[in-house]
């Protein structure tokens, strides 16, 4: 890393009722990564506006070199299949020291796209049970073994927007489908299984509009057609929610992602929504070019109108650097996410008992992964018994 980089911290002084804040520094602006080995992810919105066969500079070519992201989730992307399968050979142009693949999502129709200079595997276009609008576009991205213990994997979405009749029930079935995906994902057996601990981010245009409880599904589990999909399932792999972690605009604080039309205000449609205790989250933002200052405009190759609607979007892209973190010991027996197989955990299994092999989307006592909670999930905890290693 660069000598001359600087590292300042962020705080905030409250002296008398007025709060000063501080920027956050570590590179040439505030968007840079602040380690070189961050994994960087952008989430934007298309509009159905960037023709990936077409190579010349643009706005969208501007932002996506501005952002040098490591994996890219584009929602909106209109065309045919094969059309969508171009945005591999867009982001090698625009991103040349990469190898780029793309994830294209459902087989037709405006889509999700999962693109990474990573490899991809377990690529899925949407849940089981499936879920509403667009699917959802999954896939785990293999990082660097050298440099980390874990991948991580991506949900991409873009739910039905708007507040007409049976719109917010179609973001309710997605959030359902979703919520217990990610809860089938870290237990075993059902549709599937990923390597314990493994960072799992979800994000897209959600248009959380008209009401809170497909916002509160997502984050907290809380399934509503529980006899359709499964019963209420934790997000994070210590069995607690998931984190909405709310990027805003380094220069303004702003946290909206639409920027708004002549009959609504601007809103935060746009979001990440991820497991963080099993990862680092380091630098995120909205980028806006719009309120960017002439040295950041510079240092970034950007133009100040980059980020517009008449430009590029509506939508503003987001940003998350993170890396793979292991803060809990990894422990299959281990039910209640503390570190520590005890007696805590057998009372789990029998809150947890159900011998039929029924368990949906899998069972917090399933420890050996055969959906049902028995005599052999018990033997299994008394034979780990203490400090997960």
């Amino acid at each position: 890393m660069d000598k001359n980089i600087i590292y300042c911290a962020t705080f905030s002084v409250v002296v008398a009722g007025t709060t000063w804040t501080y920027a956050e520094t570590r590179g040439g602006t505030d968007f840079d990564r602040w380690n070189e080995s961050d994994v960087r992810v952008l989430s934007y919105n298309l509009h159905g506006d960037l023709d990936p066969q077409s190579l010349s500079e643009n706005g969208f070519s501007r932002v996506i070199s501005a952002v040098d992201p490591d994996i890219v989730i584009f929602q909106e992307v209109s065309g045919s299949y094969d059309d969508a399968g171009e945005f591999a050979n867009w982001l090698d142009h625009q991103l040349p020291q990469n190898s780029w693949e793309v994830h294209v999502g459902i087989s037709a129709g405006v889509r999700t796209i999962v693109g990474s200079h990573y490899p991809m595997s377990m690529q899925e276009q949407d849940t089981i049970p499936e879920s509403s609008t667009r699917g959802v576009t999954m896939c785990l991205v293999d990082l660097p073994n050298d440099v980390f213990e874990t991948d991580v994997y991506i949900l991409g979405v873009h739910f039905k927007c708007c507040d007409y009749p049976g719109d917010n029930e179609k973001r309710q079935k997605s959030a359902d489908a979703i919520a217990t995906w990610m809860g089938d994902a870290r237990l075993q057996g059902r549709h599937i299984d990923l390597p314990w601990g493994t960072p799992m981010i979800l994000t897209g245009d959600m248009n959380l509009v008209g009401g809170p409880q497909p916002e509160l599904t997502l984050l907290t589990g809380d399934v509503i057609e529980e006899s359709y999909y499964c019963s209420d399932i934790k997000g994070d792999w210590d069995n607690s929610d998931l984190l909405d972690v709310a990027p805003v605009d380094l220069n303004t604080g702003n946290d909206y992602t639409w920027q708004g039309s002549d009959w609504y205000d601007p809103s935060r449609l746009d979001r990440f929504m991820v497991t963080e205790r099993v990862m680092n989250i380091a630098n995120k933002f909205v980028l806006n070019s719009d309120t960017m200052s002439s040295y950041e405009l510079n240092q970034l190759g950007l133009n100040s109108s980059d980020t517009l609607p008449s430009v590029t979007s509506d939508h503003l892209p987001i940003v998350l650097d993170f890396q793979p973190s292991q803060q809990l010991a990894s422990c299959s027996s281990d039910i209640n996410g503390d570190g520590i197989v005890s007696i805590t955990d057998l009372l789990g299994i029998i809150d947890s008992w159900s011998p039929n092999g029924d368990c949906c989307p899998g069972c917090q006592g399933d420890v050996d992964g055969d959906l049902a909670v028995d005599v052999s999930d018990v033997l299994q905890v008394v034979g780990n018994w203490g400090v997960c290693q």
